[in-house]
């Protein structure tokens, strides 16, 4: 089995020769660095990283530079420019080794030293006495993009599962790719279908993407172009883009609000009421709701209500449309459960001073959801 080490090990074959002495002279001016298109004005301006090959840099001759990569790529600029800001000094006195190459991104230059390690550095010109250390997934993302003779492509999918993998504090997120916003799918017809295209795997992100992402959310991924040979496959995601901010409201978050309920030991029973709480426009989804395998008089089943909105801000506008409604109104009011997108009304017998006997399973349902 392949592994992520195995990126390190390659990117490692590309190390330089030490030595205490840098150069400091840029060759390249800052207004060598910027890109104004044709029909652009001249106030837009593109970024882009240009890196420098570096020979003799260990000062024993005039150096030798060549234009090694030239990056475009919004978003891996934004990789290299997030890195480099991310990196810790060095304390102390450091040995330094001869750099590998030379980075510029705008008008800032940077010496990048391989290291014979998991960890890279960098110089930054205008300090060159302080060394400065890239962590571990920064430096396996810079060293898989020095890898490319052409940038990996970006690929578009569903975020279909999350999990945390606590042996190596990972965070993994499952994705459909290939992806349309004209095919409407439920969540399991979307993964059968991408295994059987060989287009589902899990990509190991950043945890404040992690964070951010949502079951059925559509995003942008551009990985490294290796991957651990399981089922799905693993794989190392370099960049990660969110399509759409909020969960898109679609049957997807429904079915899984659905089977996390189920797994909570509740049967829904889907029914069709006469009238129905329509909140800003969105009318829900409205069902019976009892413990499995627990026998209940059908005249006393509880109900359960859940609303999929367009956007967390259209929730809370449903939610203040149902007190408007409802002000003047002497009624049981439904237990209310928030997550993300979805709102959960939950019609429980009795008034809200007590205890409603399912409140517990949908208190751990919403907990394991939100933690998704």
């Amino acid at each position: 089995m392949r592994s992520i080490l195995a990126i390190i090990i390659i990117a490692l074959m590309m190390t330089g020769c030490k030595s205490e002495a840098i150069s400091n002279t840029p060759t390249v001016q800052p207004s060598e660095l910027t890109i104004i298109e044709p029909n652009e004005q001249p106030n837009r301006v593109r970024e882009k990283v240009v890196i420098y090959n570096l020979k003799n840099a260990d000062g024993s001759k005039a150096a030798i530079e060549t234009i090694y990569q030239t990056i475009t790529e919004a978003d891996l600029v934004d990789v290299f420019k997030q890195t480099f800001e991310e990196a810790e000094p060095l304390k102390g006195i450091v040995k330094m080794a001869a750099p590998t190459y030379k980075v510029i991104i705008g008008s800032s230059e940077y010496y990048l030293l391989i290291g014979d390690d998991k960890t890279d550095s960098i110089v930054n010109l205008d300090d060159s006495h302080t060394m400065f250390r890239l962590s571990p997934s920064n430096t396996i993302k810079i060293r898989e993009i020095l890898s490319w003779s052409e940038p990996e492509k970006v690929v578009e999918g569903l975020v279909m599962d999350k999990k945390v993998i606590n042996q190596n504090n990972s965070y993994r997120v499952l994705i459909a790719t290939n992806w349309t916003k004209q095919e409407k799918n439920t969540m399991d017809e979307w993964i059968e279908k991408a295994e059987q295209k060989h287009e589902l795997a899990w990509y190991e992100i950043d945890k404040e993407v992690y964070l951010k992402l949502n079951i059925s959310q559509p995003i942008a991924v551009r990985a490294a172009n290796m991957q651990l040979d399981s089922l799905p496959p693993i794989r190392f995601a370099i960049t990660v883009q969110i399509i759409e901010p909020e969960v898109v409201a679609s049957s997807l978050y429904l079915n899984l609000i659905e089977e996390e309920l189920y797994n909570q030991q509740l049967l829904l029973t889907p029914i069709r009421p006469d009238k129905e709480w329509i909140l800003d426009g969105i009318k829900p989804s409205r069902y019976t709701v009892s413990p499995l395998n627990n026998e209940t008089d059908s005249t006393r089943l509880e109900q359960l209500s859940i609303y999929i909105f367009n956007s967390k801000q259209q929730l809370e506008e449903g939610l203040k449309d149902f007190q408007k409604q409802t002000e003047l109104i002497n009624m049981l009011y439904p237990r209310i459960y928030k997550l993300n997108n979805a709102m959960i009304f939950y019609w429980a017998h009795g008034n809200m001073e007590e205890t409603a006997k399912l409140s517990s399973y949908f208190e751990k349902a919403v907990k394991l959801l939100l933690e998704k």
